[in-house]
């Protein structure tokens, strides 16, 4: 269990220097996984994203936590414990949203000519 959330991690901090060597002004958006009571193993690896998030930002790429644990219960908004039902969803989405909304609109918002191309 140890072993698996420290490779995890170590996982994670190798994407984000991937997606920085592609692109290096990208902006990250990284969710927590959404809490399961039988493994804990989920809630140390949650715990250590904003260690993580910390270790790896960057104020020309920024990294924002997306907390999908706060607040999620899996009695009632899962229809079997792990998979979110309609509530579930909803709850999730809005805190998806939460943190989207303001990272497009400083990407739409940016001096950079090129930013917001494509927009109607």
């Amino acid at each position: 269990q140890g072993q698996s959330v420290t490779s995890t991690d170590s996982d994670i901090g190798g994407i984000i220097d991937v997606l920085w060597m592609v692109h290096p002004h990208i902006r990250i958006l990284l969710a927590q996984l959404l809490p399961k009571p039988r493994v804990p193993s989920i809630a140390v690896l949650n715990g250590n994203f904003p260690a993580l998030v910390a270790d790896k930002q960057r104020a020309e790429s920024p990294i924002v936590l997306v907390d999908q644990q706060t607040g999620f219960d899996s009695t009632t908004m899962t229809y079997d414990g792990t998979h979110p039902n309609a509530v579930g969803d909803s709850r999730m989405a809005v805190r998806w949203f939460e943190k989207l909304a303001p990272t497009l609109d400083a990407f739409l918002t940016q001096s950079d000519p090129k930013a917001g191309q494509g927009r109607p």
